[in-house]
């Protein structure tokens, strides 16, 4: 289970690199890293927390909904490969 937050609201132009990276490290990082160490293990489940943020998003969490938006992909890309977990 991957559970990950945080926030950093701003209106995108006024968002530092810092910022932007502080919100998304902690979803796609944490979300990558347990995928590569879960490929070749048998898992009843592999559950990656996100939010409507990223198809609905929020005024000034860009760096949110872009963070869930990637957990999607994930989540997309390892039902494709066949992960079941």
């Amino acid at each position: 289970m991957h559970g990950a937050g945080m926030l950093s609201d701003g209106v995108l132009q006024n968002q530092s690199w810092q910022s932007f990276a502080q919100v998304m490290v902690p979803k796609v990082e944490g979300g990558w890293l347990l995928h590569k160490l879960t490929q070749n293990q048998p898992l009843d489940f592999f559950v990656l927390f996100s939010s409507a943020a990223s198809l609905l998003g929020s005024a000034g969490q860009g760096n949110h909904s872009a963070a869930n938006g990637f957990l999607d992909g994930l989540a997309h890309y390892r039902r494709s490969m066949g992960y079941r977990g």
